[in-house]
C-alpha cells in the first residue's frame, strides 16, 4: 500500500468507470491522478461496503481496481472546503460481478438525483404551469 484509504463520494456511474467527489487529491505522498500515471504498479482501488440488508451480502467490501483520466477542482463562491472530482476507468470488465453490483447500488441511490433528472423535472414544471 502507498496510501491510506482517502474516503470519497461516488457522484455518477456508468458500467465503465465513475465519477468520485474527494476532499484532498494528495494523500500521504501520494497524488490520487499523477502517481498511478506515473508509476504503473500504483493501482487506486474503489472499495464500498454493502449496506446493510444487501441480499449480496452484508457488510462485504466491493474493491474495484480503477485507472484515474481526468479530475478537477470544484471552485464555488462560499469557503467552503474545495472538492475535487476524479473520474476513474474501471479496470475490470463491465460484465464483472462486483462492477455490476456498484452499478446497480450507486443508481438505487441517486435516483432521481441526476442532471438528466433535472433537465426532466424542469420540462416537467414548465409544463404544468
Amino acid at each position: 500500500m502507498v496510501a491510506t484509504p482517502s474516503p470519497g463520494e461516488i457522484i455518477d456511474i456508468s458500467p465503465y468507470g465513475a465519477g468520485l467527489s474527494v476532499e484532498q487529491i494528495r494523500v500521504d505522498s501520494a497524488h490520487l491522478f499523477y502517481s498511478p500515471q506515473d508509476n504503473p504498479l500504483f493501482v487506486l482501488h474503489v472499495e464500498v461496503e454493502l449496506p446493510a440488508g444487501d441480499e449480496d451480502g452484508t457488510g462485504r467490501l466491493v474493491s474495484i481496481p480503477v485507472r484515474p483520466i481526468r479530475f478537477d477542482r470544484i471552485l464555488d463562491e462560499d469557503n467552503d472546503p474545495k472538492l475535487f472530482h476524479v473520474g476513474v476507468e474501471f479496470l475490470l470488465d463491465p460484465t464483472d460481478d462486483d462492477v455490476r453490483l456498484l452499478y446497480r447500488l450507486v443508481e438505487e441511490q441517486n435516483k432521481g438525483k441526476g442532471w438528466l433528472q433535472g433537465v426532466i423535472d424542469s420540462f416537467r414544471s414548465t409544463a404544468q404551469k
